[in-house]
Formats: structure tokens, C-alpha cells, sequence
């Protein structure tokens, strides 16, 4: 596989959201502000108070 690239290295220390469309990209960076993915995926959130 070739080192080049046409997109950017992304690295998200707190999560990241992404889409195809701008208005899914908001609406998927809303939900994780609201701590959601806690309650879909509670074992990914050991530390979570849901749990």
C-alpha cells in the first residue's frame, strides 16, 4: 500500500464523527455530546455511571 494519500489523517482524543453529508456529521456530533454512545455501547464505557 502506498505511504500517499488524498485524504488527511484524522486522530480524535475524544471521539470522532464523520459522514458523507454535513448535516449528518452535526447531528452524529450531537449525540456523542450527549453521551449516548454510553447507553448504545455501555461495554466500550466501562467507567460509564450507566453501566
Amino acid at each position: 500500500m502506498s505511504p500517499f494519500t488524498t485524504r488527511p489523517v484524522i486522530i480524535g482524543r475524544h471521539g470522532v464523527v464523520t459522514s458523507g453529508h454535513y448535516l449528518a456529521t452535526a447531528a452524529g456530533f450531537r449525540i456523542m455530546t450527549r453521551a449516548v454512545t454510553q447507553l448504545t455501547l455501555p461495554l466500550l464505557c466501562p467507567l460509564s455511571k450507566f453501566t
